[in-house]
């Protein structure tokens, strides 16, 4: 018997670094000194990561600047929507809560250029918002723990959602590229394990993928801005290539997972079942999808034979979500031992040719 579902979470990652409650925020534009519509600042350095981790293995880009001025549209560097109206900050998203505790103390912050930092905030609790309970907690608090580091020439960047009491500075201190600052957490404002980073320069949020001010980006030009023009380091700027969707995990489960499972890590250490499992799940967490976006589960066994394939059409937007399929072991019988190939693909129809924009391969065994 055939089981499918759709875990839909629409994330709340709502960064808050508009400026740090309590530590100065950030000052109108004032004087001659911007781009003009269009073009291209450049801080003193190039910009290197943000969070000590592994692209597109462990940490993803879930969230750009919005480069659209208009209210109620949205664009993003990649001429896509991976955005929020208005949206200030770039996100790097971890998987689960289980990369919070990897290593020594879990994924580190770094310095995206040598600078002073100039603001800090710390005490705020590590909790991901789940309810009106915990917005009430931090709703004069978004940004949770952070900081401001200035990097010269009018240049400033924001750190939000750090750990509490894992900063490695403080206000005053001079760091250089690349430094160590603290650890990611869960604090302030937001319903996703991330950091929220953002640049400004002379107070006017830039957009580090096109180095062009937020509030003065061309829609459907600016997004096509040469590489040269990124502000991340070219090294970087490859590592960081834009993806339309994308797809974090793939994993097994006994019971039909909800979104919050898979954030806090329950079926992270699941890679294989009993022969007698009553339920077999496979579950796919995917990110980016569009409305009209077919989403494809092949599972087939260690002889290369279909266990089971599904394909599910995604009828509206979805920042995340949370699709499973699988089976209800028939009484009085067993699953075939062995191992299993899993294969998730998702299609996108582009100017009426369908192609596949994002694939993630996975095995578990039957014992």
């Amino acid at each position: 018997m055939g089981l499918v579902g759709i875990g839909l979470w629409a994330a709340a990652m709502v960064a808050g670094c508009a400026g740090l409650p309590g530590l100065p925020g950030l000052p109108g534009l004032s004087g001659s000194g911007h781009a003009g519509a269009g073009d291209s600042v450049r801080p003193p350095q190039g910009l290197t990561l943000p969070l000590k981790c592994n692209l597109a293995e462990n940490c993803w880009v879930t969230g750009y600047v919005d480069l659209d001025p208009a209210k109620g549209s949205v664009q993003d560097a990649g001429c896509g929507h991976r955005s929020k109206d208005g949206q200030q900050d770039t996100h790097f998203g971890l998987p689960d809560e289980s990369y919070l505790s990897e290593g020594d103390w879990g994924v580190k912050v770094l310095a995206v250029a040598d600078g002073t930092v100039t603001a800090l905030r710390d005490g705020v609790r590590d909790r991901l918002v789940d309810g009106p309970r915990d917005e009430y907690w931090i709703k004069d608090k978004p940004c949770g723990n952070g900081l401001v580091i200035d990097h010269g020439q009018g240049f400033k960047s924001y750190y939000c959602h750090l750990r509490k009491a894992s900063f490695k500075v403080q206000q005053g201190d001079v760091v250089q590229q690349g430094q160590h600052l603290g650890f990611v957490g869960e604090s302030g404002q937001t319903s996703a394990i991330h950091l929220a980073y953002k640049l400004t320069y002379n107070g006017e949020v830039v957009d580090p993928f096109t180095g062009v001010e937020a509030r003065r980006a061309q829609v459907d030009v600016t997004c096509k801005t040469p590489l040269a023009q990124s502000l991340w380091q070219p090294a970087w700027h490859q590592a960081l290539a834009y993806q339309p969707a994308y797809i974090t995990a793939v994993g097994l489960a006994h019971t039909p997972p909800k979104a919050k499972d898979i954030r806090h890590g329950y079926f992270d250490q699941m890679h294989s079942a009993p022969n007698d499992m009553p339920r077999l799940i496979v579950w796919a967490y995917l990110h980016g999808l569009r409305d009209g976006d077919e989403v494809q589960f092949l599972i087939t066994d260690q002889a290369n034979r279909p266990w089971l394939s599904s394909t599910h059409a995604i009828e509206s937007d979805r920042d995340e979500l949370l699709q499973y399929v699988g089976k209800t072991l028939m009484p009085d019988s067993r699953w075939l031992t062995g191992t299993y190939f899993v294969k998730v693909t998702v299609d996108r129809s582009d100017q009426q040719k369908r192609r596949t924009i994002a694939t993630k391969t996975w095995a578990f065994d039957i014992n």
